[in-house]
């Protein structure tokens, strides 16, 4: 009896955890709500899961099939929402500066890369252990709009490196 008790303690803490990780961003895309266009998407394990079993259906892999199941085998979900601004109401560049400060302040994760071009903004954040990436959020802001993309993965640096010089080499 004591360790069903302890067992169900540990699953409902887990899934608390789980919850308190996107609060930063649930937060931001529920100030938005009403305000402007939102559209999002999920990826959970068992549609990532049907995906790699039709990948893993093909008889004679390319090169592109093989990085694809690399990806699907160690992306375990995946999180996208968009937010769109058609009355030219412009997500505020201070509350995305805000976000990315609670993300790497409040939710301890690291910045993986940031890039700039002609007023274009991508940011890559992570929360990893040693060189697994862990979770992975990715900020793409540009003009009109801005999307958000939420991983969860198992994905090592050495797994990205492989798939830059497989796609670099074309």
């Amino acid at each position: 009896m004591k360790s069903l008790i302890i067992g169900s303690c540990i699953v409902l803490g887990s899934f608390t955890g789980i919850r308190a990780q996107d609060k930063s961003l649930r937060e931001f895309r529920n100030s938005y709500a009403g305000k402007t266009e939102i559209a999002g998407t999920r990826l959970s394990a068992l549609s990532l899961g049907l995906i790699r079993l039709a990948v893993s259906l093909d008889r004679q892999p390319d090169e592109d099939t093989k990085a694809a199941r690399l990806l699907l085998r160690k992306v375990h979900k995946v999180k996208i929402f968009s937010i769109d601004n058609p009355a030219g109401s412009v997500v505020k560049k201070e509350d995305i500066a805000r976000l990315k400060n609670n993300l790497l302040e409040k939710e301890h994760f690291d910045v993986l890369m940031e890039c700039r071009q002609q007023g274009n903004q991508v940011y890559i954040l992570n929360k990893g252990k040693d060189d697994e990436l862990g979770r992975v959020v990715i900020l793409v802001e540009d003009e009109n709009d801005l999307q958000v993309v939420n991983l969860q993965t198992s994905l090592r640096i050495s797994d990205i490196n492989y798939l830059i010089q497989r796609f670099a080499s074309r």
